[in-house]
């Protein structure tokens, strides 16, 4: 999935899916540390995109306290 295509929902879908897929007993190593690595950059780029919007909603309170 790229970057561009991958929206927030997207995002936690695929997440939902590798710790599906993690829970089942019968993975072998080496697809368990794939599926982490792609977990931890889908939880990294979903925590940098709350925090966007995090920061956006503090600009849109303060416009609104200015207003």
């Amino acid at each position: 999935m790229s970057e561009e295509e991958a929206t927030w929902s997207t995002r936690m879908a695929r997440l939902e899916d590798i710790i599906e897929k993690l829970e089942q007993a019968d993975i072998d190593l080496a697809t368990t540390l794939e599926l982490f690595e792609e977990g931890l950059e889908l939880q990294k780029a979903c925590e940098a995109e709350l925090k966007a919007a995090e920061g956006r909603l503090r600009e849109l309170a303060g416009e609104n306290q200015d207003g």
